[in-house]
């Protein structure tokens, strides 16, 4: 243990860091943080980097908990650490990768494992540049994201608003408030018709309270804490996807596009123009998502001549209002003209 030095009439102490003992205990640390990364990381194919900005510890232990079942396809590790640890035992998975790839070159090796573990150094090397901020890495096996996303949302933390705050939905409210009489000009200053019934303030019509994307003045502020509401939710959100078996990294946002109904629609247009041209018989679809663009193959099993097609996710105009929804001007031959393009 690291010997403690008292000062003369305080209860404060420090570490002293000249014993041995400090720098024993300090290297003893990061090895076991570095051994429990390393060994997390040859466990699980995927690595999700949550936001958890806000989040309160407890959600966070619900989390891990909800997702600790073994027997469920959902089964993750949340791994919460030191950047600066992450960093180093990232390092030394890159020394390791480089010597294989050393030794590899003098052996007689395939040269796809070569090239894949090459890959899977650089997917390292701008994944280490993505451990900053307030974040928490989920290690997990499961293959269906969407699911698991849906099941780190159900975990939200509530909060009272400050000024400043930023709503994120809109927030109605009709019936009882709870609010004495003289209570009214707060909700006057809000631009709220309240009415006085039963020796308090009433809303008998449903009225929108906050609006999605709304920033909290002092007025919404004091109105919420008569109300009692916590209004500012905070959940984890994914920011990135690092996959280790296919040595890169996507962001959120193209992994929340629909890629699936995109290759089914891909897959019957394909089928449905070789079918018109008579160039094949049968087709064999094979539909490959990789940085946020699908490469189609449609492969003639007789010649094995291919067509390839590239699809491009158009992403619609963002909604301003939960009640409105943009509007589908675009005709359908138009829209197939803007998402297939054919290349040889």
């Amino acid at each position: 243990m690291p010997r403690l030095e008292f000062p003369n009439g305080t209860m404060k102490f420090k570490f002293d860091k000249s014993c041995p003992f400090y720098a024993s205990d300090r290297k003893i640390f990061k090895s076991q943080a570095s051994d429990q990364f390393t060994e997390l990381f040859e466990r699980f194919n995927n690595i999700v980097i949550l936001k958890i900005s806000g989040v309160e510890t407890t959600e966070l232990q619900t989390l891990r908990r909800a997702l600790s079942n073994q027997d469920s396809e959902l089964y993750s590790e949340l791994y919460v650490g030191k950047h600066s640890l992450s960093r180093v035992s990232i390092d030394g998975l890159i020394r390791n990768l480089k010597t294989k790839i050393q030794n590899s070159i003098s052996s007689v090796t395939k040269q796809s494992s070569q090239s894949r573990d090459q890959e899977l150094v650089k997917a390292l090397t701008q994944f280490k540049e993505l451990l900053v901020g307030e974040i928490a890495l989920l290690f997990t096996n499961c293959e269906n994201y969407y699911t698991l996303c849906n099941e780190i949302s159900k975990h939200v933390s509530l909060k009272k608003a400050k000024v400043g705050s930023i709503i994120k939905e809109n927030v109605f409210f009709e019936g009882e408030t709870g609010a004495l009489p003289y209570m009214t000009y707060i909700f006057l200053n809000n631009n709220i018709t309240t009415r006085i019934r039963r020796g308090q303030v009433v809303l008998l019509e449903r009225q929108q309270i906050l609006t999605a994307g709304e920033v909290c003045t002092a007025e919404k502020v004091r109105l919420l804490d008569l109300l009692k509401w916590k209004v500012i939710q905070e959940r984890c959100e994914p920011l990135y996807l690092f996959s280790k078996m296919d040595a890169c990294i996507l962001s959120n946002e193209v992994l929340e596009r629909d890629y699936f109904e995109n290759c089914v629609e891909a897959a019957n247009q394909m089928t449905a123009l070789s079918m018109e041209c008579s160039l094949v018989n049968e087709l064999t679809i094979i539909a490959d998502i990789k940085k946020g663009i699908l490469d189609l193959v449609a492969l003639d099993t007789e010649t094995q001549c291919e067509m390839r097609y590239k699809i491009r996710k158009v992403m619609p105009p963002p909604v301003i209002d939960n009640h409105c929804y943009p509007s589908d001007s675009s005709s359908e031959s138009s829209e197939f003209n803007d998402l297939f393009d054919l290349f040889f």
